[in-house]
């Protein structure tokens, strides 16, 4: 194994596909929106800069002799991470992928009926009741700010038009869910205003509505984009952000008596763009969304994490019991932490993380451990229908590579173990879904967990 392959990346999803059975070239895709358009003034020229790049190279090495092709570069290393690779050429889809103790399976699914308007920028969550993703605001391909929510739901492949009428259009939204509402809070316009109106949406009616605190102890947030959202079963917690400087503070809004409060500094550095994602428990019905049947397993999962944005890789652990933020350091091969617009979620037993902007063409999708803090690649097959190994890159040692996304949103869904992922850089025209399906490879890893466990009884 050369020095290339042994490192760790931090990479992404998937964005190449066949939508509505015709296939969608990636390059044409992705890059078409650059034809005739000054990058600069691009709404997604943050996310594309490198890309673009990739792409010229990628033209330009049909005339020269192929360089090795470093599939790596994106990874964590005890030196901090190794240097992209510029001069990266096409993938090597004739390789034979090697095969593994267990996988995920790699497609690409149509929806149904009205779509959203592709977006990078936008709010998400999961909503377990609803086994739906929720999704709102943004920025779309001509840059303009939209203010819109909407629900896929995964059961069905059905997208759902919430409300056309948010409050003002605006980027950089960060939501978190607490029992049957979506509270929303953070953002940013087009000026570079910063916004600090906490607002939900009530999923039970359908409807939006600000929140005019009538407390405030120490303080309240102030106007910031990407702002980290926790919750607990009566509170919503804000930390970090960005408002022309990385932020540290710390507040919770109390839902029942409606006020804020200052936390105590954390203690640690904050994050401009940090991931988030939660590990299921649905506040209304008191369950987690996994379908524990272990009650000692509540305080565990209940717990959130962020991630990303940072040049270590430590994992922020919320836990809703405390309050407190900790840092979580861990082991393995594991993301680099200092990318952007990377993609996050959580299922019982793990961590996914894929994506972020980065030089590096294709991407892994890694997995943390929970239970002994470890982080690995996470191996992934096409299943050969809706993709193809053409539509990404296998290495050297027969691991296949997904392509890079950047700003998409990830969800995993415990009724259907998959995977699921939206929106995102690469999609300008289309608004299709990835699917990752974990069912078989989970049981495989939980098996591999027990049998470990078992030595320590």
């Amino acid at each position: 194994m050369g020095a290339n392959e042994s490192a760790n990346q931090y990479e992404d999803l998937c964005y190449t596909n066949k939508f509505d059975n015709m296939k969608i070239s990636s390059l044409p895709t992705r890059y078409s929106p650059l034809n005739g358009i000054d990058q600069k003034s691009h709404p997604f020229s943050d996310l594309m800069d490198d890309d673009k790049s990739l792409f010229e190279n990628h033209h330009k090495s049909s005339h020269k002799k192929k360089a090795k092709f470093n599939s790596d570069s994106d990874n964590d290393s005890s030196s901090g991470g190794t240097s992209p690779n510029n001069n990266m050429v096409k993938n090597h889809p004739t390789r034979k992928i090697a095969k593994m103790p267990y996988q995920g399976i790699w497609s690409m699914v149509s929806t149904n009926g009205f779509k959203p308007e592709p977006r990078t920028g936008h709010a998400y969550t999961y909503v377990p009741s609803e086994n739906a993703i929720f999704i709102a605001y943004g920025k779309s391909d001509d840059g303009r700010l939209l203010k819109d929510a909407w629900l896929l739901h995964l059961s069905t492949m059905e997208w759902e038009c919430v409300t056309f009428d948010m409050l003002s259009p605006r980027t950089h939204v960060s939501a978190t869910l607490v029992g049957k509402k979506i509270f929303l809070f953070g953002g940013k316009d087009n000026s570079n205003k910063f916004f600090a109106d906490l607002h939900f949406v009530d999923l039970a009616h359908r409807i939006v509505k600000e929140i005019s605190p009538v407390q405030f102890e120490n303080g309240c947030p102030s106007p910031r984009s990407s702002p980290t959202l926790f919750h607990s079963d009566n509170s919503v917690f804000v930390w970090s952000g960005y408002n022309g400087r990385t932020l540290t503070d710390y507040y919770e809004y109390k839902i029942d008596s409606n006020k804020w409060e200052k936390l105590a500094d954390p203690g640690f550095e904050g994050r401009r763009i940090s991931l988030y994602a939660s590990s299921g428990y649905d506040q209304s019905t008191s369950q987690f969304s996994i379908g524990s049947q272990k009650s000692d397993l509540h305080q565990s999962f209940e717990k959130q994490f962020a991630f990303g944005c940072h040049s270590n890789s430590d994992i922020i652990e919320f836990d809703p019991q405390t309050k407190k933020l900790n840092k979580i350091k861990c082991t393995g091969h594991r993301p680099r932490g200092n990318l952007d617009y990377a993609s996050m979620s959580v299922q019982n037993n793990f961590i996914f993380v894929t994506g972020g902007k980065h030089s590096s063409e294709f991407t892994y999708l890694y997995a943390l451990d929970l239970a002994t803090k470890n982080w690995f690649k996470f191996h992934v097959v096409p299943d050969d229908k809706t993709v193809t190994a053409n539509e990404g890159n296998v290495t050297e040692t027969g691991h296949f590579e997904l392509p890079r996304m950047n700003g998409q949103t990830m969800v995993y869904s415990p009724q259907e173990m998959a995977l699921y992922a939206v929106l995102g850089s690469r999609y300008f025209q289309e608004c299709p879904v990835q699917k990752i399906s974990l069912a078989t490879a989970l049981a495989t890893l939980n098996h591999r967990n027990d049998m470990r466990a078992m030595l320590y009884l």
